[in-house]
């Protein structure tokens, strides 16, 4: 007959025991460690298409500013290029709802970059600088743009301002 009391005292099989909590706990902390890495991936990659946007819609403002550069004077008073607009008579720039480069239709308010399709900008003349020179004669007059670049995709929204003055 078997002794319960003797069972009891017994170590046998104890190893067993502490090596399946052992286990269990090493599991536990494998499980742990993946789902931290995975959440740790997604923010990187977040990271990585936040800079993205942002250095794809720099590009455009600063393509904007090359263009304002390379244009003719005369082009710029007469605002007769497709991506400048009088600030007064267009449209709130700073609205995502109001940019539209899809060169469709003839409602443009941009035009989309050279180096990145999915980029487009516009600059508004926002006139003569204040305490600036308003003759009309031969001396010189400096004219200040707001340049103004918007980017939309999956992964996310940009839209950057820039002033930039000019002159003539």
């Amino acid at each position: 007959m078997i002794c319960p009391l003797k069972s009891l005292n017994n170590e046998n099989g104890s190893a067993i025991v502490i090596a399946l909590m052992l286990l269990s706990l090493l599991t536990v902390m494998g499980i742990w460690s993946t789902r931290k890495s995975n959440v740790e991936t997604l923010i990187a990659g977040n990271e990585v298409a936040r800079k993205q946007t942002f250095y794809r819609t720099e590009g455009a403002v600063i393509e904007g500013g090359f263009a304002i550069e390379d244009a003719a004077a005369s082009a710029l008073k007469a605002w007769s290029l497709d991506w400048l607009f009088e600030a007064n008579a267009a449209p709130d720039m700073t609205q995502p709802a109001n940019w539209d480069f899809d060169l469709v239709g003839g409602d443009d308010t941009a035009v989309p970059s050279t180096v990145d399709a999915e980029v487009g900008y516009c600059a508004l003349d926002k006139g003569i600088t204040s305490g600036d020179s308003l003759l009309m004669t031969g001396a010189t007059q400096v004219r200040t743009y707001a340049v103004y670049s918007f980017h939309d995709s999956r992964m996310g929204q940009s839209l950057q301002e820039v002033g930039y003055k000019r002159r003539f």
